[in-house]
């Protein structure tokens, strides 16, 4: 539970801070600083702070490296989702016909969420997934998920979804295996999430979906109409259409807010 407020704490408990050495108020520098604090035992350094941007000497601001994940699941389950979405559009009404789901994902990825296979013997949790928290991080239910629905969206993980027969059956026919290519790729810089799905169908057909590199990839910068459709996707269903416009229509323009204090309550709920 604690994860879905773990950013706005580390905010406020941030801007308190802030609020605090505006006062004049200073914090322990023993823990950093001291004979046996962190820059001595843990950095090996003194600690400093770098440049935090600077456009003119050509050192980009740190947001601009920020990956924007598109679906709300883990950062390493998008690509194998993405790709995913890519071959659900020729599957509907037929996933009855699905023989074998083939997931081919970088090491990093197989590592994180789901690292043992269903037919090594000791199935993992991700396998089998009991809880929205170890669902969104199992490659083999977010690709069984977005078979199921085309994507992933707000309802993916809820009880309906974990308890749903199709889609635990589609979950156990999907294999996750490393490509090496795909590896390699996510290791250099630019990072790139690759991702492939190769579903085999009972008449001998196969359906591929691949994300990544050329086909388009998580890392590629997102446009303001990507960023609106992932913010009304997740108020609309919870603050209706008008107030979520109103809502975004805000923040695109919260540089010429008079008082952002009029912001937060437009996310009161109730």
């Amino acid at each position: 539970m604690w994860k879905s407020v773990a950013a706005g704490q580390a905010g406020r408990a941030g801007v308190f801070a802030a609020m605090l050495a505006q006062q004049g108020m200073r914090g322990p520098t023993l823990p950093f600083s001291g004979k046996h604090g962190w820059c001595n035992n843990i950095a090996g350094k003194p600690l400093a702070l770098g440049v935090m941007g600077n456009p003119n000497d050509g050192v980009p601001f740190k947001i601009h490296q920020t990956t924007i994940k598109p679906r709300m699941a883990c950062l390493h389950t998008l690509a194998p989702i993405l790709a995913t979405e890519k071959a659900a559009a020729s599957l509907k009404g037929a996933l009855h016909t699905i023989e074998h789901i083939k997931v081919e994902v970088y090491k990093a990825s197989e590592r994180a969420v789901a690292s043992v296979e269903k037919s090594a013997g000791a199935v993992d949790h991700h396998w089998t997934p009991d809880s929205r928290e170890t669902a969104d991080h199992s490659i083999p239910y977010c690709v069984a998920a977005t078979l199921l629905d085309g994507s992933v969206t707000t309802t993916s993980f809820d009880d309906a979804h974990l308890c749903n027969a199709e889609l635990r059956a589609l979950l156990m026919k999907t294999e996750l295996v490393e490509n090496h290519d795909f590896t390699t790729a996510y290791e250099k810089l630019p990072v790139r999430y690759r991702a492939r799905i190769t579903v085999a169908m009972r008449d001998g057909t196969h359906i591929v979906g691949e994300t990544g590199a050329e086909h388009g990839d998580l890392s590629d910068a997102k446009s303001d109409a990507d960023i609106a459709h992932k913010f009304r996707n997740f108020t609309e269903p919870v603050f209706g259409m008008p107030r979520a416009a109103e809502m975004l229509d805000r923040l695109w323009n919260i540089d010429s807010e008079k008082d952002v204090a009029a912001i937060p309550p437009l996310f009161v709920i109730g």
